[in-house]
C-alpha cells in the first residue's frame, strides 16, 4: 500500500512549477497525460462489482484525454476486466459507463450525467472542482500542482466500494 500511496503523491507532484511560457503547450500535454493516468489509477482503486467483463471510461465530448487512454489501454486488465474508453456525447451514454470523464468544455452537463449515473455503480470524474456539486472526483490544480477532490458521499450513492488508500492520497469533503 505505501507504494501505491507514494506512486499517487508523485502524480500529484509531477506538474509543480518551473514551467516557462515556451514550456506551455508541453506543459498541457503533460497534465492531459498526468490525468489519464489518474482516471487509470481511479480504477483501480475501486472494488467494481458489476457483472460485465468490460470497465468503460467514457470521455464526454472531445479530449486530448481521451486520446491518450485510447492510446494506452488496449491489453491492460484490472481484476479480471478489459478496460476501455471510448467518446460519449450524452447523459445517456453516461449510464453505460463505469467512470466518466467531464472534461471542463462539458462541465455544464454535470447534473444530467449525475442524475443518469446516480445509484450505478459509476464515478464521475470532472476536471474542474465540481465534487461539491456531484461529481465523484474533481481535479483541482494549487500553486501549478494538480491533485484531487473526492466526494465520499457521493462515492457511497453510487455504491463504489473504493479502497482506502485512495482517500489518503486525494481530499476528502
Amino acid at each position: 500500500m505505501f507504494r501505491s500511496k507514494k506512486l499517487l503523491l508523485s502524480l500529484v507532484l509531477m506538474l509543480g512549477g518551473g514551467l516557462g511560457k515556451a514550456g506551455l503547450l508541453r506543459a498541457q500535454a503533460s497534465e492531459d497525460k498526468v490525468k489519464a493516468v489518474f482516471i487509470y489509477s481511479f480504477v483501480k482503486y475501486v472494488e467494481w462489482n458489476h457483472p460485465g467483463s468490460i470497465i468503460t471510461i467514457g470521455v464526454y465530448g472531445n479530449d486530448d484525454v481521451l486520446s491518450i487512454l485510447q492510446n494506452d489501454l488496449p491489453g491492460k486488465k484490472l481484476q479480471g476486466k478489459s478496460i476501455e474508453a471510448r467518446r460519449i456525447q450524452s447523459a445517456s451514454e453516461a449510464q453505460e459507463c463505469q467512470v466518466v470523464y467531464l472534461p471542463k468544455t462539458n462541465s455544464a452537463h454535470l447534473s444530467e450525467v449525475v442524475a443518469a449515473t446516480r445509484r450505478k455503480e459509476s464515478l464521475v470524474v470532472t476536471e474542474e472542482d465540481l465534487a461539491a456539486q456531484g461529481a465523484g472526483i474533481s481535479f483541482v490544480k494549487h500553486d501549478s500542482k494538480l491533485g484531487f477532490v473526492i466526494n465520499k458521499k457521493v462515492l457511497e450513492l453510487n455504491q463504489l466500494k473504493v479502497v482506502p488508500t485512495l482517500y489518503n492520497v486525494g481530499k476528502v469533503l
